[in-house]
């Protein structure tokens, strides 16, 4: 009716029930419903077969909570997932077609230049199509804001700070100044990448398309490289 065909459905986990995943997908293709969408998922909510029927029933990309690619981290931040499952969750939403969002972030408890290092090793093994590198945010009423204020790691005091963009802490191994470097960096190693430009470029198929990859890599220059 209003001619919209692209859908992002920001449920935190949409990925959480297998059984509802599959009747919303059956039920979009019953229907005949040609629209393109995606969703977000933990790695340990997945695996190839709902992959595939996701693809099948539109869904075009998938953001998948990594957070880290160091055991001890996840461990200590009471993920629930193991590196294993990060890479087995990309590599199967890649074979099914997915556009993958890999979701990390950076200045977690025990996080260090090392660690950082070794998340982009495994990354840059996994390929994922994308990676956003968020801060560490202690927010209100949860462990880690606990032993954040604990420790006088929370640097920032105003709520407006709290957000991803913000690095409010720094922690016992990594300092604010730290943490920002390591996080440019990240972006750095992982999107000035030949291997990227050529994927970028597989996407071009129009002067529009152009336009937009030529904006959106100074945009990426001036923010990350040159700021």
């Amino acid at each position: 009716k209003f001619h919209i065909f692209d859908i992002g459905i920001f449920s935190d986990l949409f990925t959480a029930k297998k059984s509802f995943v599959t009747e919303f997908c059956q039920e979009l293709l019953r229907r005949g419903i040609k629209i393109r969408w995606m969703a977000n998922a933990r790695v340990d909510t997945v695996d190839m077969d709902m992959l595939l029927l996701m693809k099948k029933a539109g869904c075009t990309g998938i953001s998948l909570g990594v957070e880290s690619c160091v055991q001890n981290i996840l461990d200590r931040s009471r993920k629930g997932i193991t590196v294993a499952q990060i890479r087995d969750a990309i590599r199967w939403a890649r074979q099914a077609r997915l556009k993958v969002l890999a979701q990390l972030i950076i200045g977690l408890p025990g996080e260090t230049e090392e660690t950082v290092k070794e998340t982009l090793k495994v990354l840059l093994e996994a390929d994922p199509d994308f990676a956003q590198f968020n801060y560490a945010i202690p927010f209100p009423k949860t462990e880690f804001y606990e032993i954040a204020l604990g420790n006088n790691w929370i640097k920032e005091k105003e709520w407006e700070c709290f957000g991803f963009d913000y690095a409010i802490v720094e922690t016992e191994s990594l300092t604010r100044a730290q943490i920002k470097r390591l996080r440019r960096y990240a972006y750095m190693r992982y999107y000035l990448r030949l291997s990227m430009l050529r994927r970028f470029l597989r996407e071009v198929t129009s002067p529009e398309d152009i336009l937009n990859l030529l904006k959106d890599s100074m945009a990426f220059l001036k923010y990350w490289v040159l700021k």
